[in-house]
């Protein structure tokens, strides 16, 4: 999780989506345990049905390009 964080924020920053004193992330994450069936159900939900309305954004400096180094697959 923290190397994942790290990663997404330095690129987030380096686009333009956050400033360097912002920090995008809550205190240690929100760890859930799938551990049955149900969980995994109730995660996927969670995941797919309650996130509430995708978040407006204006596209960063540089985020065409960016988009254009990644390499397919």
């Amino acid at each position: 999780m923290n190397d994942l964080k790290g990663y997404s924020t330095r690129r987030m920053r380096e686009v333009g989506v956050y400033a360097m004193d912002i920090s995008p992330w809550s205190y240690h994450g929100s760890t859930r345990y799938i551990d049955s069936e149900e969980s995994l159900v109730r995660a996927i939900k969670y995941v797919r049905d309650e996130q509430g309305s995708p978040l407006e954004m204006a596209r960063p400096l540089g985020w065409d390009a960016a988009k254009s180094r990644r390499t397919p697959g």
